[in-house]
């Protein structure tokens, strides 16, 4: 029985275990958001990853040449220039609006100010 009620209170407890794959349960509003954030930005991490492994086995396993066709490609530099600046906005802005929103004033009951001397 001692057994049994340390492994569920293990589960349900809200603390940091040792090994632990996940986050804690946040505290704030602003740690949800940070939460979101990297749970967004590791799913546009792993459609890059996806598409580059893909087309880097698509390569080494194609029997044309197409390389030795590859002359004028405006529209490929196009849209390998345009994908990775969306990618970049679509990190960019909820991260921004992030840190605007984690920018608080906090209005202290009192100050402390230091002077000193260096040397």
């Amino acid at each position: 029985m001692n057994l049994f009620n340390s492994f569920f209170s293990q589960i349900f407890c809200d603390y940091p275990l040792n090994y632990a794959t996940t986050f804690q349960d946040p505290g704030s509003e602003s740690l949800m958001s940070i939460i979101d954030l990297y749970d967004s930005i590791i799913f546009y991490l792993i459609i890059i990853l996806t598409v580059v492994l893909w087309f880097g086995f698509s390569a080494l396993t194609n029997k044309k040449d197409y390389l030795a066709n590859l002359h004028h490609g405006n529209l490929i530099e196009i849209i390998w220039t345009i994908i990775p600046a969306i990618i970049l906005w679509a990190i960019g802005i909820p991260s921004l609006k992030l840190l605007y929103m984690m920018d608080e004033i906090i209005s202290p009951e009192i100050t402390v100010k230091a002077i000193a001397n260096q040397w």
